[in-house]
């Protein structure tokens, strides 16, 4: 009874979509109660959930930073409606039709760019269904909040945090309520603890290790180049962002990446990637923060032109088309462009900010382009490598 009047109590739960809070059943069927209007005396830090999480996520680069945590929402899945037999509300339910609440795949949106992740606390209420399931990088993962209630002989709260960029979906709520609690996760930018160096995992030896023999091997960019990595994780970006800032707040691979260049001492940073088609053989203009165009006027030649006109980036090309092609750094028609390898290609739109601007043809129009943010280490000649070699 308690249960139903809570749910009873909370008000139908939107969810956002383009900067906007929406609502629509056919997407997410839950309750909600914002914070104003309950209070609670749980703490994810005194019960160690933070410590768990900091230990798990924060890693490497991170492991100095502290958490700050926000109380979001609470939320309530409930039971189908009285009027559903509990195996007409399984049939509809293993068909995606409903009754039981649900929240269809998403992404959260960051809401500053301190913020990394999210802490779910489900309570041990009894339900079935509500599964929370998550996807990223082609894996998945689910999280049995049902049987992680049913199955325990006392009755304890069960938690899962994640990076904000995860996908994560709700199935829908056959029977009980499922409720839980939200929490908004920061880096806590005034305080932190000591940086511990750990052991490298045994992934992080076996990536050092394949750097290593790439670099040893003198057909590698003979003469020189770039060593780009499209990020795995996606930031809170706008046309504003400070890339070196955003430095400090990789993620997971990304922060692995990057240490892994710095502990081989090459030099490594971000850089906002922009397609052109003004430069056929290019595959990116590469520069150092992304280029705000709108409302600016002339932008003849598209935005990688503007960015060499500007001396505000360098022309990149694929490694292997370079060598395929039999060129080098001096074959390039600017002397600044360089030859570019990719341990991981660029994700199309996984930290891509649109850039509006005025295209000239025969007309004048408006037109935009995406500068999409990766990580670039610059590697030096076969010759000095081996030089610098121990």
């Amino acid at each position: 009874m308690q249960l139903e009047n809570l749910a009873k109590a909370c008000q139908p739960a939107t969810f956002g979509r383009n900067q906007q809070d929406v609502y629509d059943e056919s997407y997410r069927k839950a309750g909600k109660m914002d914070v104003a209007n309950f209070a609670t005396n749980l703490s994810p830090l005194h019960l160690g959930m933070i410590d768990t999480v900091h230990d798990t996520l924060l890693r490497g680069q991170h492991s100095g930073k502290m958490i700050r945590y926000e109380l979001y929402k609470l939320n309530v899945y409930g039971k189908p409606s009285q009027l559903f037999t509990f195996w007409h509300a399984r049939l509809l339910s293993f068909l995606n039709l409903g009754p039981g609440a649900f929240f269809k795949a998403h992404v959260d949106t960051p809401r500053t760019e301190a913020m990394f992740g999210s802490l779910v606390v489900v309570f041990p209420t009894i339900h079935e269904g509500g599964s929370l399931l998550f996807k990223h990088g082609g894996k998945e993962w689910s999280f049995e909040s049902a049987k992680t209630a049913s199955t325990s002989s006392d009755p304890q709260a069960a938690f899962v945090a994640f990076f904000s960029d995860v996908e994560h979906e709700v199935s829908p709520v056959i029977d009980g309520y499922r409720v839980t609690l939200t929490y908004n996760l920061y880096f806590d930018e005034s305080k932190s603890l000591p940086v511990v160096v750990s052991p490298g995992s045994r992934a992080d030896e076996e990536a050092k290790m394949a750097l290593v023999r790439l670099l040893d091997d003198p057909d590698f960019l003979p003469d020189g180049g770039l060593l780009g990595f499209g990020l795995t994780h996606k930031y809170a970006l706008s046309i504003t962002t400070d890339l070196s800032a955003l430095e400090n707040k990789l993620k997971a691979t990304d922060a692995a990446f990057k240490r892994l260049c710095t502990a081989l001492s090459l030099p490594i940073s971000l850089k906002v990637a922009y397609q052109d088609d003004l430069y056929g053989e290019y595959d990116y203009c590469l520069g150092d923060e992304f280029l705000d165009l709108e409302y600016s006027g002339e932008c003849d030649g598209g935005i990688a032109g503007v960015l060499v006109e500007l001396k505000k980036g360098v022309l990149v090309m694929d490694a292997q088309k370079t060598m395929a092609n039999g060129l080098s750094i001096g074959d390039f028609g600017d002397p600044q462009s360089k030859p570019i390898a990719w341990a991981k290609p660029i994700l199309q739109m996984t930290n891509g900010v649109k850039t509006p601007y005025v295209a000239y043809g025969n007309q004048a129009c408006l037109d935009s382009n995406y500068g999409d943010v990766c990580l670039v280490a610059e590697i030096p000649s076969a010759i000095h490598r081996k030089a610098q070699r121990p």
